[in-house]
C-alpha cells in the first residue's frame, strides 16, 4: 500500500521551474511525502513533455493531455496531423485523464471566442468518453456555459473540476451535470474564501481530491516563489479541521479516492 500524498494537479514541466521540476518532484517521492503526481497539459506542446520525466525514473508521475481552455480562443481545432498527435498521446502509459475547460475570465473574449472554447470542450468531453478516461476540467467565470455543456454532453468516465473555488449550491449544481470530484488547493486555506471552506465541509468525502496547481496557487502564509507539493500538508490540514478529523485521514482518503478516479493500482508503479 502506498503512502504520503498523491498531487492530483501539479505543472512539474512548466517553465517556471526552470528546468529544475524533475528534481524537485523526485526530491518529494524520495521523502515520503509525495506517492504520485498527474502533470495536466496546458498549451497544445505540453502534451510532449513526457521526456523530461523518464518512465524508469519517474514511474509515480502520471499525465492529462489536453489544452488550457484561453490556448483554445483563437482556432476551432488543431489540425488534423496535430489531432493524430494527440490521440497518440491518449494511447502511452500513464495518460489518466483528458483536461479541457472553460475560461471566461479574460474581459476582452469576443463571443466567436468563447465559443470556440464551448467546441473543443465537447470534443475533448467526446474524445475522454471514446478513449474511456476522465476529465479534468478548469472552469473560471464560465459555470453556466460548462454546467449547459456537461449536461448535453456527459463525461461517462468521472470528471473533476480543479483549482475549485465555489459555493456549496455551485458544487450541488456541477455534481448533477456529472461532475464526481473537486480538486481543492491553496484557496482552501485562505481566511476570505468562506464559501468554498463551506462547500468542502459540506463535500461527500469520496468526492475531495488534493492538489497543488504548482508551481500556482501557494497557500496561505506560503512566501516562495513557487508552489509546489511540499504545500500538501497545509491543505490537508485545513481540510482536516473542516471535517473535523485528522490529517492523517485526509491523506489517506484523498490518495485513495485519486487511485480510484484516475484508474490506478495503489499497489502499482
Amino acid at each position: 500500500m502506498k503512502e504520503g500524498y498523491f498531487d492530483s494537479h501539479a505543472h512539474y514541466d512548466h517553465e517556471l521551474f526552470n528546468g529544475n521540476g524533475p528534481s524537485v518532484v523526485q526530491e518529494l517521492f524520495r521523502s515520503g511525502l509525495l506517492c504520485a503526481a498527474v502533470i495536466p497539459a496546458i498549451t497544445y506542446e505540453s502534451n510532449f513533455n513526457r521526456h523530461l520525466f523518464p518512465a524508469e525514473q519517474f514511474p509515480f508521475i502520471y499525465y492529462a493531455p489536453g489544452l488550457h481552455p484561453k490556448y483554445a480562443t483563437n482556432t476551432a481545432f488543431w489540425t488534423k496531423e496535430q489531432r493524430q498527435e494527440f490521440l497518440s498521446v491518449l494511447e502511452l502509459p500513464h495518460t489518466v485523464a483528458v483536461k479541457t475547460g472553460l475560461d471566461f475570465k479574460k474581459t476582452t473574449l469576443t463571443d466567436g471566442q468563447k465559443q470556440l472554447q464551448i467546441k473543443f470542450f465537447r470534443l475533448m468531453i467526446e474524445i475522454a468518453n471514446e478513449k474511456h478516461l476522465p476529465l479534468v476540467l478548469h472552469i473560471r467565470d464560465a459555470v453556466e456555459e460548462a454546467i449547459a455543456v456537461l449536461t448535453e454532453t456527459p463525461p461517462l468516465f468521472g470528471a473533476v473540476t480543479h483549482c475549485f473555488t465555489y459555493d456549496p449550491h455551485t458544487t450541488q449544481r456541477l455534481m448533477t451535470a456529472g461532475v464526481t470530484h473537486f480538486g481543492i488547493g491553496g484557496k482552501v486555506t485562505r481566511e476570505e474564501n468562506i464559501p468554498l471552506q463551506e462547500a468542502v465541509r459540506l463535500m461527500p468525502w469520496e468526492a475531495i481530491l488534493l492538489e497543488t496547481d504548482a508551481p500556482f496557487v501557494r497557500p496561505q502564509g506560503i512566501t516562495d516563489a513557487l508552489n509546489t507539493s511540499a504545500n500538501l500538508p497545509l491543505i490537508a490540514q485545513k481540510i482536516a479541521a473542516l471535517k473535523n478529523t485528522e490529517i492523517t485521514d485526509v491523506m489517506s482518503v484523498t490518495r485513495c479516492n485519486a487511485f480510484r478516479f484516475f484508474g490506478l493500482k495503489e499497489t502499482a508503479e
